[in-house]
């Protein structure tokens, strides 16, 4: 577990120092590319709400942790938390696929490199969010068993 923590720590900090950056490379980018200028303020809010985002997920896992530690994994509060980092996916892959689809439907830009982040981003947001929904699922039924048998025992 220390090492997940010290990994989740790690993620959370880069995140921070990216809300940080995201400004200053958003400027770099609408200087180098001066027919993309006018969307360096959203694009660079919404890399801002995106990297939140992945912040509230690393909570939730971190909260997770916390459970599993002190053996209080089967309580109604772990489906909860599945249930945010699913929401968390599902959110992070909307946005991205908004931006990436303003970005080529609307604007005629970002090329072939758009088009393949538009797609990768697409299959692996669902397959995230597909695959919290259903250990959300199958922690919620075993929650359920594990009240049951410790009212057997």
């Amino acid at each position: 577990m220390l090492v997940l923590r010290i990994t989740l720590v790690f993620f959370l900090l880069s995140a921070v120092l990216a809300q940080v950056l995201v400004p200053s490379i958003a400027a770099d980018v609408g200087k180098n590319l001066p027919e993309l200028q006018h969307l360096v303020v959203p694009y660079a809010m919404l890399a801002i709400i995106a990297i939140l985002i992945f912040q509230v997920a690393i909570i939730a896992v971190w909260k997770l942790t916390s459970l599993v530690t002190a053996n209080s994994l089967f309580t109604p509060a772990a489906p909860r938390l599945c249930k945010v980092i699913l929401i968390c996916a599902a959110a992070a892959t909307a946005l991205s696929t908004l931006v990436f689809g303003h970005l080529i439907l609307i604007e005629n830009n970002g090329g072939p490199g758009a088009v393949y982040m538009l797609v990768i981003g697409l299959f692996v947001g669902v397959a995230i969010a597909l695959t919290m929904y259903v250990l959300g699922q199958m922690l919620d039924a075993a929650t359920r068993e594990h009240n049951e048998l410790k009212e057997v025992i």
